[in-house]
C-alpha cells in the first residue's frame, strides 16, 4: 500500500479527509471545523480521544480530537466560547499531498464568512495537517487582509487518549507560572518536576518551553511547538463530567488535553502581514524489543503479520528519520551506553540488503531484531 489521501463521508454525513501512510499510520480530519478526530501511529494505536457521545452536526462542537480555538480562547473576549472556527462549515480543502516520496498532508482554508461577521477583520486562516509514521504536525497560518492591526488569542485544543488520566505525568513545566481557572485565575508556580492529575485541572501555563512530554505507563508522546508561547493542561474531572452531555460516562479518565496556544498576550498581526505557528507530536511506538516478547506468528494471522511488517519497515527501512527512530526505540538508560552514532551504524549495515525489498522473511526479521532491537 502506498500513501493515500481520501475525501470520504464521515459521521453525521460530514465530509472528512483520511491520510494513510504505507506503514499503516493514519489520520482523519473533518472539513467541518478543520477538526482532526483520529491519529493512529503505524502500530495501529489511536493517540487521540473522541467522546463516544460527541455530536457530529453543523453548529455543534465535536468533543475530542483537535479543535481549533480561534480567534478567541475560551471566554477571553467578546465572541462565543473558543471562537467560531470549530463550528463553521465554511472551511474549504485547498491542497492534498499523496506523493509516496513525501509525508501525506491536507490543507484546509477559512476566510471571511457568515460565522465571522462579528469579527472586525478580514482574514485568511490556512491549516495544514501532515502525517508521519509515528508523528503528526498541525500548522496554522493567519493572514490579516484588513487595514488595521488584527488581534486574537488561539489554541489547538488537543485531546490525547490515555489509559487513566490519574496515572499520567506531564514533564517540562517545572518552575513555570500558570493561571489556575479552578481557583478563579489565581497565578501559581509549578513546583513539581512532573504534573500529576489528581482531579479537575484547568491551567494556562505562560511562556512554556518548546517541548513537553506526556508519559502514560510505558508509552510517551512528545509535544513540540513553535510560534505558540503558551500551553494549556485541562481535564474536566469526575464531578463536572457528569454534567457534560457530550462526554461519555466515565470517559473523563480517558483523555488529557495538552494544548499549544497564544493566550496570555493576544497575538497582533499588522495589515498585510501573517502569523505562523505549529505543533508537532511524536509518539513512542510499542515495537517488540526481544524475540521472546514478539513470538513467531501463526500461519494466516494476517493482522499480526501486518503489524510486524510495519514495525520492521519503520525500524529497518528508515521510514522514520534515524534520529526520531533512535528517540522512540532506545530508552534513556540504554542511550547512556548505546549512542546515536552506534545506532546509525547498525542500521546502515542493513541498508544494502534491504534497499530494494518490499517484503521480508520471518528469518530476516529475526536477524534484524536480534541485531538492532
Amino acid at each position: 500500500m502506498s500513501n493515500q489521501v481520501e475525501q470520504i463521508p464521515g459521521e453525521g454525513g460530514l465530509e472528512k479527509v483520511k491520510l494513510t501512510r504505507a506503514s499503516g499510520a493514519s489520520c482523519e480530519v473533518y472539513v467541518y471545523g478543520a477538526h482532526v478526530t483520529s491519529w493512529k501511529t503505524f502500530d495501529g494505536v489511536e493517540r487521540l480521544y473522541v467522546s463516544s457521545a460527541s455530536k457530529f452536526a453543523s453548529g455543534q462542537a465535536i468533543r475530542g480530537g483537535i479543535p481549533i480555538c480561534w480567534p478567541q480562547f475560551n471566554t477571553r473576549g467578546t465572541y462565543g466560547k473558543h471562537g467560531f472556527c470549530r463550528t463553521t462549515d465554511s472551511w474549504v480543502v485547498r491542497r492534498i499531498v499523496s506523493d509516496p516520496k513525501r509525508d501525506p498532508s491536507v490543507t484546509i482554508e477559512l476566510s471571511d464568512c457568515e460565522a465571522s461577521k462579528d469579527f472586525p477583520f478580514s482574514f485568511k486562516l490556512t491549516y495544514t495537517v501532515t502525517l508521519s509514521d509515528s508523528g503528526l504536525t498541525t500548522s496554522m497560518h493567519v493572514v490579516n487582509n484588513s487595514d488595521d492591526p488584527m488581534t486574537f488569542t488561539t489554541a489547538l485544543h488537543t485531546y490525547f487518549a490515555v489509559s487513566d488520566v490519574t496515572t499520567v505525568k506531564v514533564s517540562g513545566l517545572q518552575g513555570l507560572k500558570f493561571e489556575d481557572s479552578t481557583k478563579g485565575g489565581e497565578v501559581s508556580e509549578q513546583a513539581d518536576e512532573q504534573l500529576m492529575i489528581r482531579g479537575e485541572v484547568d491551567r494556562v501555563y505562560l511562556d512554556t518551553p518548546e517541548e513537553m512530554l506526556i508519559t502514560d505507563g510505558d508509552t510517551a508522546i512528545s509535544v513540540k511547538k513553535s510560534g505558540f508561547p503558551d500551553s494549556v493542561v485541562w481535564n474536566i474531572g469526575e464531578e463536572k463530567a457528569a454534567g457534560m452531555s457530550d462526554l461519555g460516562a466515565g470517559e473523563w479518565r480517558r483523555y488529557l488535553c495538552v494544548e499549544a496556544g497564544a493566550i496570555g498576550t493576544p497575538v497582533v498581526v499588522e495589515p498585510g502581514a501573517a502569523w505562523v505557528a505549529e505543533q508537532r507530536f511524536g509518539a513512542s511506538v510499542a515495537v517488540p524489543m526481544s524475540l521472546a516478547e514478539l513470538g513467531e506468528p501463526e500461519v494466516g494471522d494476517a493482522e499480526r503479520l501486518n503489524k510486524i511488517e510495519a514495525a520492521f519497515k519503520a525500524k529497518g527501512k528508515a521510514s522514520l528519520p534515524l534520529e526520531e527512530a533512535y528517540e522512540i526505540m532506545i530508552s534513556p538508560e540504554e542511550k547512556g551506553i548505546y549512542g546515536l552514532n552506534d545506532f546509525k551504524e547498525d542500521v546502515k549495515g542493513f541498508e544494502d540488503q534491504m534497499a530494494n525489498k518490499e517484503q521480508f522473511t520471518w528469518e530476516e526479521i529475526k536477524v534484524f531484531l536480534e541485531t538492532v532491537g
